[in-house]
């Protein structure tokens, strides 16, 4: 499967060690815990940038979009939406959500797993474990210059 993740030039080299998500946490794991956040639409992964960012005047010029293919025998069961307790997709995160994706890093099972985008419930993101000892096995795909449109912000 082919993901995709959008970040500035100057993490590009490091846009796949899952330093950001350690630091911070994010949804789906608590801070101390390696994770990267991909999309599997270029799109989405656009998307999930744009719900941080609240005026064209904030958009980082420098962007690039990376893609990485994961081997298909990689990925655990996806989550799905049916399956998530209520308020799962509280744009300020949920102790839950954060719980279940520690749980999956500890099981060590996986490289990667599905989960449902809070910005387009139809849609999926992938979490990446860096961490994993399969992690080798993801190609890591070229940088490429990557601009939003200035229409997205009304301009």
């Amino acid at each position: 499967m082919k993901v995709w993740r959008i970040c500035k030039r100057k993490y590009a080299g490091t846009a796949f060690d899952g330093e950001g998500a350690f630091r911070a946490g994010g949804r789906w794991n608590s801070p101390g815990r390696a994770v990267v956040y991909t999309s599997e639409n270029l799109s989405l992964a656009a998307m999930e940038l744009l719900v941080h960012i609240l005026s064209v005047e904030l958009v980082p010029p420098d962007l690039v979009a990376i893609s990485a293919q994961i081997p298909e025998e990689l990925f655990e069961d996806p989550v799905v939406i049916e399956d998530l307790p209520e308020g799962w997709d509280d744009p300020a995160g949920s102790a839950t959500l954060r719980s279940l994706g520690d749980q999956w890093l500890d099981g060590g099972d996986s490289v990667a797993r599905i989960v449902p985008s809070v910005v387009i419930l139809e849609e999926r993101n992938i979490l990446v474990n860096p961490e994993h000892p399969d992690f080798d096995k993801v190609e890591i795909g070229e940088v490429r210059e990557f601009e939003l449109d200035s229409r997205l912000f009304g301009s």
